[in-house]
């Protein structure tokens, strides 16, 4: 998880975090919790929503690759990395769910024919997971750290 929010971080460094990219993506996971709500945490409950949401990411970045690629545009290497870790952890995070959620039907996106479109969408894609990241590593951190 450490790996896969640095290669976020990776992909956006150049840009300049003070922009605010402007979207309206109700599909990206969406953390309502506070800091003192770490120590509250359920085990299966939190991996159940870890996993969910690494499925929605992996997701949106098929989806942004899928766009690039139909648009004749590179592909980042970065984004290429962020889908494999995503994969590749969402497979050890199934194996560790005490009952493992049915496949996720991908959510509804929007068809992006503008390059600003796909840039900005890539960029609130990329922050929101390296968000994601940030949370799940406390969450993880917490559980581990918490008598069962």
């Amino acid at each position: 998880m450490k790996r896969l929010m640095g290669i976020a971080h990776r992909a956006i460094s150049y840009d300049d975090p003070n922009l605010d990219f402007q979207h309206n993506f109700t599909t990206l996971p969406h953390i309502a919790s506070r800091a003192q709500d770490l120590h509250n945490l359920q085990l299966n409950t939190t991996l159940l929503f870890i996993h969910s949401g690494l499925q929605s990411y992996r997701f949106h970045f098929d989806w942004l690759q899928k766009i690039m690629e139909n648009r004749s545009m590179a592909v980042p290497s970065v984004t290429q990395q962020i889908s494999h870790y995503l994969r590749r952890i969402g497979q050890l995070l199934q194996k560790q769910i005490r009952d493992p959620p049915p496949s996720p039907v991908p959510p509804q996106l929007p068809v992006l024919t503008k390059n600003w479109d796909i840039y900005v969408s890539s960029i609130a894609v990329h922050r929101s997971l390296q968000s994601f990241c940030h949370w799940s590593l406390m969450a993880l951190y917490s559980l581990m750290h918490s008598p069962l």
